[in-house]
């Protein structure tokens, strides 16, 4: 049974990688420039591979990464703040609402989408300092900016000791930290401050917390879970999984023990803490009306929504239909009820090939480009230019109408078919380790086909994972070549 269970996991899980991959090579970044600029994009990529491994091969790999890696994390501290003071860039949407506020918004932003409370505490506590010392708006967003930015490099750190113990290598511990960085430094996804860059840090707080053994920094890991359950209840999955894990090998003892020292932690805290954020939103003024927030229906029917018939337009994310039917102040049985019946009718209007198409396109919007929050999501950060050179650069480079932006996609979805092409090798590790990996992707993946997403943006809480399953690719793809040799 356990053999079984196993085996069906990995087939769902190649199903899935397979539509990724489908996805990724046809995605409409590479149909944004000729054909010469991908195969010179692709050979620069090529070139920087070939000459890493020749200085891995003449200095030892071992030497090659960590300088690589010590280069990485003292770069991305300059990169950081390079972009935030020279970049004029400002984030937009809900990161922005919830830094530039006014009580009464920030009261009925956070009735209806209470899921932000955490973020919204601290964000208010630091903008109430900054108020106090006569600090501008735009400093204020800048610091947050840094904060975020500082957690991302911390990130970095943590993937390494992470992976390091999973795969006992330091060296495969480096690399995802390399992968990391390119989803999250190099691409500065640091400029939105919201709750899907927050939710990378608690994935990995929680993953180093649960390799240990000791009590208390086990325990750690149930809070730290449960501040991961506040922010962004989606990222949570791994804990899903881990808990499928045991069940499906059946130690009873290890189950006991997480019930124990995890899950009664976890508990505690996701009761405690949102008591703490509005007791402290409160004293500023900002008073929160439970009894308005959004029930989960709401994402079940946001996630139908759009036509089947395009690809490229964003599938179940936000909209005014399902905005009118949920944010009432109305008895909530009503609205979940009508939120079901939206979802029936929608369902029901599109046919069987046209919800197939509808969930295909879904799962392409969030899969298929490695180009963090800015591709199909909309313009998550703005960016102005100026007289100064390097902000300039930045913005042609990172603006939604920059004129190097076409091929900076590029740049990132070559290298991201590459990582999802290394991830193919993971499926040959047959451990308990890979199996955890591949259920929290299919949580993932499945969840997003299902409920709201519809940018690559809602992919972002499970970049640790992706990372980790590149590592695993690694590891197994340098075997199959020692093994050839």
């Amino acid at each position: 049974m356990r053999k079984f269970l196993t085996n069906l996991i990995t087939i769902l899980f190649c199903f899935l990688l397979f539509l990724v991959l489908i996805g990724a090579f046809t995605v409409d970044i590479f149909r944004q420039i000729n054909i010469f600029s991908i195969i010179l994009i692709t050979l620069i990529i090529i070139s920087f591979i070939i000459i890493f491994n020749y200085f891995c091969k003449k200095f030892s790999s071992e030497k090659v990464l960590n300088c690589l890696y010590k280069f990485m994390i003292i770069f991305s501290f300059f990169f950081v703040f390079i972009v935030i003071l020279f970049g004029n860039f400002h984030p937009a949407f809900d990161s922005l609402t919830l830094m530039t506020f006014d009580d009464q918004n920030l009261s009925n932003y956070l009735s209806y989408n209470y899921n932000n409370i955490f973020l919204a505490t601290i964000l208010v506590t630091i903008k109430s300092i900054f108020l106090k010392l006569g600090i501008s708006e735009n400093l204020y967003i800048n610091f947050n900016q840094l904060v975020f930015g500082m957690m991302e490099i911390g990130c970095l750190i943590l993937i390494k000791e992470v992976a390091s113990k999973l795969f006992a290598s330091k060296k495969i511990g480096q690399i995802c930290s390399i992968v990391l960085f390119f989803f999250t430094i190099f691409q500065p996804i640091f400029l939105v401050p919201y709750t899907d860059q927050l939710s990378i840090f608690f994935v990995l707080v929680t993953l180093y917390f649960l390799q240990k053994k000791t009590i208390l920094l086990q325990i750690l890991a149930g809070c730290s879970a449960g501040l991961l359950y506040i922010i962004r209840p989606s990222a949570t999955i791994f804990l899903i999984a881990i808990l499928m894990l045991l069940f499906i090998y059946f130690d009873w003892k290890k189950i006991l023990n997480i019930i124990i020292k995890i899950i009664v932690p976890f508990l505690i805290t996701i009761f405690i803490v949102p008591k703490l954020c509005c007791f402290v939103l409160g004293m500023q003024g900002i008073v929160i009306n439970k009894n308005l927030n959004i029930p989960m229906t709401h994402y079940l029917s946001v996630g139908s929504y759009a036509s089947e018939n395009k690809r490229d337009a964003l599938h179940g994310t936000w909209n005014q239909e399902d905005y009118d039917i949920s944010y009432r102040d109305i008895d909530k049985n009503q609205i979940k009820k009508e939120n079901i019946e939206k979802f029936k009718q929608r369902i029901k209007e599109r046919g069987i090939v046209g919800n197939i198409k509808f969930y295909l396109h879904k799962f392409f919007n969030c899969t298929d480009a490695g180009v963090m929050f800015y591709h199909r999501d909309g313009l998550w950060f703005n960016g102005e230019k100026s007289n100064n050179f390097i902000s300039n650069f930045l913005f042609e480079i990172y603006s939604y109408s920059g004129k190097y932006r076409p091929y900076f996609n590029c740049f990132i979805q070559i290298i991201y078919l590459l990582i999802l092409l290394i991830i193919v090798f993971s499926i040959k590790a047959k451990n308990k380790m890979n199996t955890f990996l591949q259920l929290t992707m299919i949580g993932a993946w499945l969840f997003l086909i299902i409920f709201e997403s519809g940018g690559s943006k809602y992919m972002v809480q499970y970049i640790p994972f992706i990372c980790l399953l590149f590592g695993q690719g690694i590891k197994v793809f340098n075997n199959t070549i020692k093994k050839l040799k």
